[in-house]
C-alpha cells in the first residue's frame, strides 16, 4: 500500500484547480463554504490543505490569514505557487501524525477537510486530543470524512469508489481502502480511506474531551447538481457520500 505522501506527490498537479473540479468540490467543500459563510477577518487553519484550494476560497470569503499544513511536499509547493498577492496564506510542510505546528492552535477555525480518511484510528485520536487540549477556548473545529457506509453500498467505479473486499461493516474498522474520485473532466484522482464506524468516530470525539457535536451533516449530490450534469452526478443520486461534523 503506497504512502499518502507518495500518492499526492505523484498526483499534485492533477489536484491543482481554481474552480470546482473534483466530485467532492461540488458536494462536501461547497457545503462547507456555505456553512461557514462570511469569515470576517478570522484566522483559519486548513490541516491537510493539499494544494491550497480551500485555503484560497477561505480568503475569498473574508479570512484574514490562512495556515495550511500538508504532508506532501509537492502539494505545499503548488500551494505556495498559487498564493494570493495579499500574502495572507502560510503553507507548512509537516506530518500531522508527528507534529502539529503551534500556529494551528491560535486560529479561530480549524478545518480538516478529508484529512482523517488518510489516518488510522490511533493517530486520529492523537490529533483530536492535541486540538482539544491546545486550541483557543472559542476555536471552532470542523472536519469531513467519506461516509462510513458508502463503500458497502456503492459498487460502481464512476465517479467515486473504494476497493472493498469485505462485506462486514464492523470488522472492517481501521482497515484502509484504496479508492478513486473523478474530476468533472474525467481525470481520475487516487484516494484512500481508513474505514471507521460512526460509533468509533463518536468515541474519538468524546475521548478527546469534546463534549458536544455542534453540527452533523450527511452529504451527497442534490437535484441541482444532477440537473446540471446528469452523466456525472446521476449515478450517485440518493447515495450518502460524505459527512461533515463540527465539535
Amino acid at each position: 500500500m503506497k504512502k499518502t505522501e507518495t500518492i499526492y506527490n505523484k498526483n499534485a498537479d492533477f489536484w491543482s484547480r481554481n474552480k470546482p473540479l473534483s466530485l467532492s468540490d461540488f458536494t462536501a467543500r461547497d457545503y462547507l463554504f456555505k456553512y461557514l459563510g462570511k469569515l470576517n477577518n478570522l484566522k483559519i487553519a486548513d490541516i491537510g490543505c493539499g494544494e491550497g484550494y480551500c485555503s484560497r476560497e477561505f480568503i475569498k470569503f473574508g479570512a484574514k490569514h490562512i495556515i495550511g499544513v500538508d504532508s506532501s511536499k509537492s502539494m505545499i509547493q503548488n500551494a505556495n505557487k498559487n498564493v494570493f498577492k495579499s500574502q495572507n496564506e502560510t503553507f507548512i510542510h509537516a506530518d500531522l501524525k508527528r507534529n502539529i505546528p503551534k500556529e494551528i492552535f491560535k486560529c479561530d477555525i480549524i478545518c480538516a477537510i478529508f484529512l482523517f480518511n488518510y489516518i488510522d484510528n490511533n493517530n486520529m485520536q492523537k490529533i483530536f486530543n492535541q486540538i482539544a487540549l491546545k486550541k483557543k477556548k472559542k476555536t471552532r473545529f470542523i472536519f469531513t470524512l467519506p461516509h462510513p457506509i458508502f463503500p458497502f453500498i456503492y459498487k460502481k467505479k464512476f465517479p467515486f469508489s473504494f476497493t472493498n473486499n469485505s462485506k462486514d461493516y464492523f470488522d472492517s474498522s481501521n482497515k484502509c481502502f484504496d479508492g478513486k474520485i473523478y474530476r468533472i473532466d474525467d481525470v481520475i484522482l487516487p484516494i484512500k480511506m481508513y474505514h471507521r464506524t460512526f460509533e468509533k468516530i463518536f468515541e474519538i470525539i468524546r475521548s478527546a474531551g469534546f463534549n458536544r457535536i455542534i453540527h452533523f451533516k450527511e452529504l451527497g449530490v442534490n437535484k441541482s447538481l444532477i440537473n446540471k450534469n446528469k452523466k456525472f452526478f446521476g449515478p450517485l443520486q440518493g447515495i450518502p457520500l460524505h459527512i461533515l461534523i463540527e465539535v
